[in-house]
């Protein structure tokens, strides 16, 4: 699918400009997008340096006002916190003026979430191809210890000037390969809901996401070096990936069990020498842990699970409430792991028939999916090329704490992953203790 075919599907987003100098395009922008004739510019410190004087001396060039800014220090570094939202909202409103999120993930989704709530449509002009929400519906933010997937808009418009990408942090571009290889294991999930009758797949986010992606990151030594094509191309991917989540209102064409870990480490506030770790990057961690899952998992033989035996074994709700709040130690994100396993809790019959229903299509599945992924030495040796970390300390986790997160990321969300069909099965903790002793996996 082409960038232009993707940018038809979406449903806010009318203006896509990325190129050397895109920026000298925001004054257009504004005026054939915008009915005001000003803006309110949100950044921090290190995208203002970035983007942010330059967008301002173009758009003053260009005849459009900049009436305010709301700029956040460069340290500590802004999270992607509910109450910053919350900040530029109260900002967005002393005014009428177009919102321009100058920025990547963080600064993007503030801006989004704060943009739907005072019901004005906004801009962003992006610093570094890292992540594939600038172009997405919803906005990923923590509420209340618990990180969630808030409702909201996409852009009208996004410019990316190609110059600005490539000088970005070569960290951030490389997290952006990451976030975009995610696509590849979450798939592979999506493959496995479709197979058990759970979550068909639909065939245009299919198409959108995966139809290219293999040639988005064919060629992560590039990636690495940042050199401009590749930037491009990376960034082409993350824009028609996030064109397909407002397609289908929804990030299910996009994500899967790596993003759950990758949110249960964003909940417990992970940092790597005081710096909080990039989205690409758990991401990326995460995806290398849901492929050695699932590699393992499709190595079993289902023929050897009791579904009888399961369904007389499976504890009743309350026990599995009890579960679920000791696995969080009562903390603050229990009460919403429970909320959303209570969606998925199947009775001891459901199970049975559901582990039927596996056994009976394991092989297409096991199929599929094969088909679908990586090999995780392969996944493995790109994440090199591209300058990713592929061990779990590289990002400040130790392994036992990397190979716990298995059983909380199953918890979090409803959507159907390898976690959910590898805990109804009975093995998630053993596959997950034989990646920790396993001298391949998260090595």
């Amino acid at each position: 699918m082409t960038m232009q075919e993707a940018l038809a599907s979406a449903t806010h987003t009318k203006e896509l400009v990325v190129g050397a100098g895109a920026l000298a395009e925001l004054p257009d922008v504004v005026k054939r997008r915008f009915r005001a004739g000003k803006v309110a510019l949100v950044a921090d410190e290190n995208t203002m340096r970035a983007a942010g004087d330059r967008a301002i001396a173009e758009l003053v060039r260009g005849g459009v006002a900049v009436s305010r800014t709301l700029v956040f220090p460069s340290a500590p570094r802004i999270d992607a916190g509910y109450p910053h939202a919350i900040e530029v909202r109260d900002f967005l409103a002393r005014g009428d003026e177009v919102p321009l999120a100058v920025g990547s993930g963080t600064i993007n989704d503030l801006v989004k979430r704060a943009a739907f709530e005072v019901k004005r449509p906004y801009l962003v002009a992006a610093t570094a191809a890292s992540v594939d929400g600038y172009t997405s519906y919803g906005a990923a933010l923590v509420l209340d210890g618990f990180k969630v997937s808030m409702e909201c808009d996409a852009p009208a418009g996004v410019v990316a000037d190609l110059d600005v990408l490539v000088g970005a942090p070569q960290e951030m571009t490389a997290a952006g390969y990451g976030d975009l290889v995610a696509k590849v294991p979450g798939g592979a999930d999506w493959i496995i809901a479709d197979e058990l009758g759970i979550d068909p797949i639909v065939p245009l986010g299919w198409t959108m996401v995966q139809e290219d992606l293999r040639s988005w990151v064919r060629d992560p030594g590039a990636v690495g070096r940042r050199e401009g094509a590749a930037v491009e191309r990376l960034f082409g991917g993350l824009a028609v990936t996030g064109f397909s989540m407002q397609a289908l209102r929804s990030s299910r064409p996009v994500s899967g069990a790596e993003h759950l870990l990758s949110h249960v480490w964003e909940m417990q506030h992970l940092h790597k020498d005081g710096i909080p770790v990039s989205h690409g990057f758990k991401v990326g961690i995460g995806s290398l842990g849901t492929t050695g899952l699932m590699e393992l998992l499709l190595d079993l033989d289902p023929e050897g699970i009791d579904a009888e035996r399961r369904a007389r074994e499976w504890p009743d709700w309350s026990e599995r409430e009890a579960e679920i709040r000791a696995a969080w130690a009562g903390g603050p994100q229990a009460d919403a792991a429970v909320a959303a396993c209570r969606k998925k809790h199947l009775s001891g019959a459901q199970l049975r028939d559901r582990i039927k229903r596996a056994q009976a299509r394991w092989r297409g599945l096991k199929e599929r999916v094969g088909s679908q992924l990586f090999s995780y030495g392969e996944l493995r040796r790109m994440f090199v090329a591209a300058g990713l970390p592929v061990t779990p300390e590289q990002i400040g986790l130790s392994r036992e704490r990397a190979v716990a997160t298995f059983r909380l990321a199953q918890t979090i969300r409803d959507r159907y992953t390898v976690l959910d069909l590898a805990f109804e099965l009975g093995v998630l903790d053993d596959c997950a203790s034989r990646i920790d002793r396993s001298a391949t996996y998260w090595r």
